[in-house]
């Protein structure tokens, strides 16, 4: 019984140092640059009046 607990222990050490060292890998590197064109996918048509007709119905 004493076996399982240590192989979980171990297991469990074992994934927190994994998570670490990748937060810490990802934090060290470059942000990925996101073109302006990203931000412009709101539909910007208007219908019976309301701007943005299709992103806003589309929103229950």
């Amino acid at each position: 019984m004493s076996d399982k607990v240590i192989s979980r222990r171990i297991n469990t050490a074992l994934l927190l140092v994994l998570t670490a060292v990748v937060a810490v890998i990802f934090s060290l590197l470059p942000r990925f640059p996101q073109p302006q064109s990203y931000h412009l996918f709101a539909d910007r048509r208007g219908f019976f009046g309301i701007s943005n007709f299709g992103d806003v119905v589309s929103n229950n």
